[in-house]
């Protein structure tokens, strides 16, 4: 996509400003003539297949906004507290109900709050708090005569993964620092059906019973990722798993070229050992998938 940067800055209590990133308006990508839609009860297992994106995909910009404690803080050099949403607005589809259906996900997204729950009324109201409670913790060092110059920090992150006629897939990333030994960060995948605004589930791509097929070679997947040799078991790599099983995890989007998982931190490890995604190419889940939901093209 080519972008156009737009820049506007607002002065409210603190710093308040406005970043779009437009994309162009998309006229979607045509099959290469060397390419055919493949009928997937046929597909070649040695060969690579992606997803045919077919036209009509959303048109939407990159919105960033910002608030610092200070006026005249500059977020991107300097050391200080500051709150950042970055997430897209979708600016024209062909289903309008769609489209308002996914900007106002969107939207809530960035209103809730570490547990998952509607905590703020706007995002205006989510800046403020987080700027305005930094100041009160500062006073409040103060009157106990201490010195108060740790920096707190915000950051939202929503990202396309997949903007195609039938899916758009969302990445929502979300770290917070507030004081203690590391940030809090985590991730969220969401997966929208482009026909209904309906978020997809994992279920709803693959066909009937798909599960007990789809963990062994998921697992593979995921032990290539983090480098487990043949033979480890998950818990003498000190994976937390139950019971010792791999089990998928709730977290995946849909991309072209196949199906990402995510686990977040403590999900099975511990912090320290970070988030773990790992990716299962189509080709190897082709006998899995629903043609009807998900539509593979030979590369």
């Amino acid at each position: 996509m080519k972008f156009k940067q737009l820049y506007i800055l607002l002065l409210t209590i603190g710093l308040w400003s406005v970043v779009a990133c437009t994309t162009d308006k998309p006229s979607g990508q045509e099959e290469d003539p060397d390419t055919t839609k493949t009928n997937q009860s046929d597909i070649d297992e040695n060969a690579v297949y992606e997803l045919l994106i077919k036209q009509d995909t959303a048109y939407y910009t990159d919105q960033v906004l910002f608030k610092a404690d200070s006026d005249t803080a500059n977020v991107e050099t300097e050391d200080v507290t500051k709150i950042i949403l970055s997430f897209p607005i979708i600016d024209s589809f062909s289903n309008k109900r769609i489209k308002d259906t996914i900007n106002e996900v969107i939207s809530k997204l960035l209103l809730l709050d570490e547990a998952g729950d509607m905590a703020f009324s706007s995002i205006q109201a989510r800046m403020d708090d987080f700027i305005n409670d930094y100041k009160e913790d500062q006073e409040d060092m103060a009157d106990l005569g201490m010195e108060f110059t740790m920096k707190w920090s915000c950051e939202v992150v929503i990202k396309v993964l997949l903007n195609s006629s039938e899916t758009l897939s969302l990445s929502i990333f979300e770290s917070n620092f507030t004081g203690g030994a590391h940030a809090n960060s985590w991730t969220r995948l969401l997966n929208f059906d482009m026909q209904t605004g309906d978020q997809i589930q994992l279920k709803d791509l693959l066909v009937k019973d798909y599960y007990p097929k789809l963990l062994p070679i998921a697992e593979n997947y995921f032990k290539e990722s983090v480098d487990l040799p043949k033979g480890v078991e998950l818990e003498a790599a000190e994976f937390e798993f139950e019971g010792g099983r791999f089990e998928l995890p709730k977290n995946f989007a849909i991309t072209q070229k196949g199906i990402l998982f995510l686990y977040n931190p403590y999900e099975v490890g511990a912090f320290a050992m970070g988030t773990f995604e790992f990716l299962v190419p189509y080709q190897k889940i082709y006998h899995l998938v629903d043609s009807e939901k998900l539509t593979l093209k030979r590369i």
